[in-house]
């Protein structure tokens, strides 16, 4: 059983405004780069409108994964060789005593990321995609 198991980080309504704005700008992004503004056909506009949503629900999706891997530890001797690399070259105080690796990652298990909301919204785009193909599929 993992020690980290019992605590359940929870997503604020915050972070679920801010992945929806992030998720709406990559989607309006993509949108722009394939020309939607000077588009006048209903089925041109729409197909790029389901393009813009897929790709931000499929870049939202990719990311609540590589979060979550970071939660389970995944990349955690990453993250401690590059932090204890920047330490030595830095200027702190190094007489404090470094930090073992068992150390970073016992702290760093104590205060997972809630992940789960990101994916949420990241679905949520794809949804809105698949309906949007729906109705370019029945022009």
């Amino acid at each position: 059983m993992k020690d980290n198991e019992n605590i359940k980080p929870k997503a604020t309504l915050k972070d679920y405004i801010i992945v929806s704005c992030l998720g709406l700008a990559v989607a309006l992004g993509i949108m722009a780069l394939k020309g939607i503004f000077t588009l006048t056909e209903a089925k041109a506009v729409l197909h790029t409108v389901c393009d813009g949503f897929f790709i931000a629900g499929v870049i939202l999706a990719g990311m609540a994964g590589l979060s979550y891997c970071g939660n389970e530890g995944t990349f955690d001797m990453l993250f401690f060789g590059v932090k204890q690399v920047v330490r030595t070259f830095s200027q702190k105080d190094l007489s404090k005593g470094r930090q073992t690796f068992y150390d970073y990652r016992k702290q760093r298990m104590e205060n997972p990321k809630p992940v789960l909301y990101i994916l949420l919204i990241g679905l949520a785009f794809i949804l809105i995609a698949g309906i949007i193909l729906l109705i370019y599929n029945t022009l």
